[in-house]
């Protein structure tokens, strides 16, 4: 298929991806040429009394037409199973999926088999603050001429655009993105949901490349603020925040209210809260029998089962948010009113001054233990629970960098990693049982880990599949000399590495049962060389038995399993399809779906009688039949047509592939 992609890349242009989807909504208005009736279109407009406007806007920048053009041209690359990390028993079975490698490349891929199948998409893409976090690059190989010839512009603005290469411009930025947000969309499911984390630098330049070239501006669905951070440096104006952007993919079809799992939880809380202090009032009853209904409720409670207490405001939980979560925080004595000493402080000190604190206390939204001993408790009652996604998420930032360091043994191997709580309240709202959640750029996995904890929590089936470039890790900090004492050596070695972990702690912690495996593959680009060696290659110099693909070399996996497995994404069975082997006269042949699938050498006249026996005698129902173009000689695959054009179960479509 390599072969394929390289021919067809030859004539693409920049609106060739946008003329298929086109095509693939309106076929009734391309004549038999391909040409667009646009008369006829117009007419259709007219009758049903839709008004045209005349009025739009866009975002134009340099390479606008480049990115294009990168949005329409296919993949040149293969898709390599890890096949001793996905034969492992926690792995084997399992339906979520890391691929190691560009996602641009990784995006086409999925649109193969995900299309219109993907509820909710995260990504945290770079920043590109100026500050060495971003430059751009892409695997393509133009020459000016080239860009001349594919997208129409002139020798000058060609080199400018070839120029944009390792630049932080935003340009270079919006030319990054703009592929890779198209093909997103094209994932989404009709009421699926993409939140993308950002911050001012390209805030702006993102909601308007979204609203005019990707979503459309009615499919915004709006902008959190997460409050992440307190800056106490000397500045103009704090920078205390970031954003998440949230678009749908036809907000006509998501959900009006949305409404996270724990919105009936809390419902009932609250009004079994107002059942028992009508009933009780302030006697002494009223914990005693609140305490005996949560225990017998304890299984329904999911998420809020650590409200455990009752007042005469309701039900409440003890906070642990008194705590400061990253450095050094604020010291002072907060003395019990029993035994009048000093209670015991954080470790890391509080998180807010000593007035809040003394607000808190006028306001007995202050728990205390026994004795000074323990660490005082914030009261957090049932009906302040949040059911709905906010505007605005109050949230340190630090949160995700101590849970990444608990898990690589208190060693800082990542920098900036995505808290776990701020992911799993933005899927609980929009993630259901069954849904897949794909994060494109997903550095340190923590949307990987949000999707197990949220699973273990709710005992639903979500499935993950995660993507991140194999981006070398550097010593320029101790973050990264850290990463590389550990004996990692690239992110995406971290990535993974984390999601075992995680899957480890959940399970532990939980002793849920639930899908903690994954599958792994990796994007490679063969060698050139080693593609026009196989188009050389000719079967019948010998015979039946020579193994064309046994020139191609990866190194997690045969050859065969390769293009098996990029054939079977190409097909629509995704990543973890059921191959089935199908014994015929000494041949083995690979059946996923209804499709069959002869990719090495070897395949014999008697194998066709065998292979037509079993498609009429209905042990075998394909209807598509696909093999490697060397791999036949042109005596059998004569006989392999003829043979197939005669049966009688219906038409079977055969095809060569590079």
């Amino acid at each position: 298929m390599i072969r394929d992609a390289q021919a067809a890349n030859e004539e693409i242009s920049p609106n060739s991806f946008e003329v298929q989807r086109l095509q693939e909504a309106l076929p009734n208005y391309f004549d038999a040429d391909g040409n667009f009736q646009l008369e006829k279109f117009q007419t259709m407009l007219k009758e049903q009394e839709v008004e045209l406007s005349r009025e739009s806007y866009e975002l134009g920048f340099l390479g606008k037409s480049y990115a294009q053009l990168l949005t329409s041209a296919q993949t040149e690359t293969v898709i390599v199973p890890n096949t001793a990390h996905n034969q492992d028993k926690r792995n084997a079975d399992s339906h979520n999926v890391y691929i190691t490698g560009d996602n641009l490349d990784a995006l086409k891929h999925l649109s193969k088999s995900y299309r219109g199948k993907i509820k909710c998409i995260y990504i945290d893409p770079p920043y590109n603050t100026g500050k060495d976090d971003f430059a751009y690059v892409d695997s393509f190989d133009f020459t000016p001429k080239d860009l001349e010839e594919l997208i129409g512009v002139s020798h000058e603005e060609a080199l400018h655009i070839l120029d944009l290469h390792g630049k932080a411009s935003h340009s270079a930025w919006l030319t990054f993105m703009l592929p890779r947000l198209v093909l997103a969309r094209n994932l989404l499911s009709n009421d699926g949901v993409i939140f993308i984390s950002i911050d001012g630098n390209e805030l702006s330049n993102l909601q308007l490349l979204l609203d005019s070239d990707v979503f459309g501006e009615q499919n915004r669905l709006g902008t959190i603020v997460w409050k992440n951070a307190t800056d106490n440096n000397p500045s103009r104006v704090a920078e205390e925040h970031e954003y998440i952007v949230v678009f749908a993919k036809d907000e006509r079809v998501v959900e009006e209210v949305w409404r996270s799992p724990e919105s009936a939880i809390k419902d009932m809380l609250v009004a079994k809260g107002e059942e028992l202090i009508e009933k009780y009032g302030e006697t002494d009853r009223l914990q005693a029998e609140y305490s005996a209904w949560l225990r017998a409720h304890r299984q329904e409670m999911g998420e809020l089962d650590n409200y455990k207490y009752i007042d005469q405001e309701g039900i409440y939980q003890g906070s642990r948010s008194v705590h400061n979560p990253g450095k050094e925080g604020y010291r002072y004595d907060v003395i019990h009113p029993e035994t009048g000493k000093p209670t015991t402080q954080p470790m890391m000190g509080y998180r807010f001054p000593e007035s809040t604190m003394r607000e808190l206390l006028d306001q007995e939204k202050i728990i205390f233990g026994a004795d000074e001993n323990k660490i005082v408790e914030l009261k957090v009652y049932a009906h302040e629970y949040a059911v709905k996604l906010p505007s605005v998420i109050n949230l340190d930032s630090r949160t995700g960098a101590n849970e990444v360091r608990e898990l690589f043994g208190g060693v800082k191997v990542f920098t900036n990693p995505k808290p776990v709580s701020l992911l799993t309240q933005l899927l609980s709202f929009v993630a259901k049982d069954g849904d897949t959640v794909l994060d494109f750029f997903s550095g340190s996995s923590s949307t990987a880990h949000a999707v197990m904890a949220l699973n273990a929590r709710d005992g639903a089936n979500r499935r993950m599949i995660t993507v991140q470039i194999a981006e070398p890790i550097t010593d320029k900090n101790d973050t990264g000399r850290n990463a590389l004492a550990q004996g990692f050596s690239t992110i995406d070695e971290i990535g993974r590495k984390r999601i075992e972990l995680a899957a480890d702690k959940i399970a532990q912690d939980t002793g849920a049962s639930i899908d903690y495996g994954f599958k792994h593959y990796t994007l490679v680009t063969p060698e050139q060389d080693e593609i026009d060696r196989l188009e050389s290659f000719n079967p019948g110099e010998g015979l039946f038995n020579i193994d064309p693909l046994e020139r191609l070399n990866f190194e997690d996996a045969p050859a065969k399993t390769v293009m098996l497995t990029t054939w079977a994404v190409h097909d629509g069975y995704g990543l973890t399809p059921e191959v089935k082997q199908v014994e015929l006269d000494g041949y083995t042949l690979d059946v996923v779906g209804s499709s069959a699938y002869i990719i090495d050498g070897g395949f014999t006249p008697k194998d066709v009688i065998a292979l037509i026996r079993l498609i009429e005698s209905d042990q075998l129902h394909i209807n598509h039949l696909a093999y490697f173009n060397t791999a036949l000689s042109f005596v059998v695959l004569t006989e392999l047509k003829q043979a197939l054009n005669q049966v009688s179960t219906g038409k079977i479509h055969v095809e060569a592939r590079w």
